[in-house]
């Protein structure tokens, strides 16, 4: 444990962070929005009480690693067999190949202020992101989760700045009162609306459940998985909320935009930003 945090104090906060940095992805900023914006009031409600009822489970799978010190990970070299690992290795080529795309398009905007049209520029960014992971695992090495925290804090913190300065902009909160007022429309409870929304809280808070297994079994004994866990759901919550604020600003300032697309993310908000 103290070589896997050299330098860190593993209070609950920091832990909650970790947790966080785990949690937050593309999902809270593009598809929780759109499925507010399709489902309104109904599907709020139903997003928060599978929240809920995950960080129950969560807290209740992280609570059982941390009893059974290194069980998750003596269990893990048990089960360690090729076509486990392979279904792993699978899994996370999978994942990268996603996340380096998405990555990768963050990093075109960096460079150029509209959505890359070239196979090559596309390929060299995503290749261009894959390198940064890579240095940052291998350089990190026992800095890592150091890494993840401040990270997940600068996102945090530049999301505030750009809704804030987006409000500026916009000069009134005028143009952002017909979307807003969708999101609270009641629009019903459908098999379709429930799927989508538990499916969409599995997802942005499930994303770290593999890591909670691991994570709790080197939990120093003075943590709270329970708190770290609610910690952590309040903090992927926070950044869905932040993500509807930026979606709503996006369509108010491009009335035009097409809400229920990527294309949103991915095209329009570079332009703005620039």
């Amino acid at each position: 444990m103290s070589g896997l945090t050299m330098g860190v104090r593993l209070t609950t906060a920091y832990l909650a962070i970790v947790v966080g940095a785990y949690m937050v992805g593309l999902g809270n900023i593009w598809r929780f929005p759109a499925l507010l914006m399709k489902y309104g009031g109904s599907g709020l409600i139903t997003y928060l009480i599978s929240v809920a009822l995950l960080t129950i489970l969560i807290a209740s799978v992280l609570k059982v690693a941390h009893v059974e010190v290194g069980g998750i990970l003596e269990h893990y070299e048990r089960l360690n067999f090729p076509a486990f690992t392979l279904f792993f290795l699978v899994l996370n080529v999978l994942f990268m190949s996603y996340y380096s795309t998405v990555g990768g398009l963050a990093l075109s905007g960096l460079i150029t202020n509209s959505a890359p049209e070239n196979i090559l520029w596309k390929l060299l960014s995503s290749l261009a992101f894959i390198l940064i992971v890579f240095v940052i695992l291998i350089a990190g090495k026992k800095r890592v989760f150091d890494i993840m925290a401040i990270s997940l804090l600068v996102f945090l913190a530049l999301a505030g700045f750009v809704i804030f300065e987006m409000y500026s902009y916009l000069g009134s909160g005028g143009e952002i009162l017909g979307p807003l007022k969708s999101l609270f429309t009641w629009k019903g409870f459908t098999i379709e609306m429930i799927t989508d929304m538990m499916a969409q809280a599995a997802y942005s808070l499930g994303v770290g459940l593999g890591f909670y297994l691991i994570f709790g079994s080197f939990l120093p004994k003075k943590a709270s998985p329970g708190l770290i866990a609610v910690a952590g759901a309040v903090i992927d919550t926070l950044a869905s909320f932040m993500g509807l604020a930026l979606f709503l600003l996006v369509s108010a300032i491009l009335p035009t935009a097409l809400i229920t697309s990527t294309g949103i993310i991915f095209e329009l908000t570079p332009l703005i930003l620039s």
